[in-house]
């Protein structure tokens, strides 16, 4: 499993993939300052309120773009998979561990550089957001990368099981970005005041704990209502579960890619 990791790292890293999507990020990054601007806040801790929330959102898409990429991985080694299970010693659930694990570094990666662009446009508009608590903004870009990047497997290996045809697998692998960017927008436009609709949504739960993390203060459960406040406590639990069922689920049907495939090499 040691040089399982150690390969995808290489791989990761050094892709076009990354690149592209760190490039995508700064586009995001420039349009979520934009938006500020226009919006136009009244004070500054407004103002690092809605720059947190651009952080956080615009790393969330970013991870989301990456998890698309990544997912490919799984559809191009299916048929090396039934071998390696077979006749080495690595297993699904070691196989899982390895590709989250090297995923996760560029995800890191993804959410420092995000965090650097900010703080330069931030610099460049004359008033610097640092992030309040960097630990916990590691924390809840792990949680983001980990939410998403398990989603895509999910998606892909239900694909390459069900559906069987590459075009559906990469629509259906784009959802959940849809879904990030209408949370960030009910977040910000709606004015609920149940933060049951903040805890539900495991999209929205990742987004708003980097925006705890980045903007230091209590958060209101959605923007245009400041009469509740969010319990970081309970974003992690609208995350954590998650998290642990599609990893289980990801081991399940990696189990079931891999009969499917050695049934079929006994066919020929």
């Amino acid at each position: 499993m040691k040089n399982l990791f150690i390969s995808y790292v290489k791989r990761l890293t050094m892709k076009v993939n990354l690149s592209w999507v760190l490039g995508f990020l700064a586009f995001w990054s420039i349009l979520s300052m934009l938006l500020i601007n226009v919006y136009k806040p009244s004070d500054l801790r407004e103002y690092s309120l809605y720059v947190s929330l651009g952080y956080s959102s615009t790393t969330l898409i970013a991870l989301s773009t990456f998890a698309i990429g990544v997912a490919f991985a799984i559809f191009f080694n299916t048929q090396a998979l039934p071998f390696m299970f077979k006749f080495s010693k690595l297993t699904p659930p070691k196989y899982i561990l390895a590709f989250y694990s090297a995923n996760l570094i560029d995800a890191e990666i993804i959410g420092i550089f995000s965090m650097l662009v900010f703080i330069m446009l931030t610099k460049l508009e004359g008033t610097i957001v640092l992030p309040s608590n960097p630990a916990l903004l590691i924390v809840g870009v792990f949680f983001e990368g980990l939410l998403l990047i398990s989603l895509a497997v999910l998606i892909e290996l239900f694909s390459l099981i069900k559906i069987k045809i590459l075009q559906y697998s990469l629509f259906l692998l784009y959802i959940p970005m849809f879904i990030v960017i209408a949370s960030y927008f009910l977040y910000i436009v709606y004015p609920y005041s149940n933060p049951i609709v903040d805890y539900a949504n495991p999209f929205l739960s990742s987004m708003l704990l980097t925006a705890y993390s980045y903007y230091g203060n209590t958060l209101p459960v959605s923007v245009p209502d400041y009469s509740s406040e969010l319990s970081l406590l309970y974003l992690f639990l609208g995350i954590f579960p998650w998290i642990i069922v599609l990893t289980v689920v990801d081991i399940l049907m990696l189990r079931k890619v891999y009969l499917r495939q050695v049934e079929e090499q006994r066919m020929f």
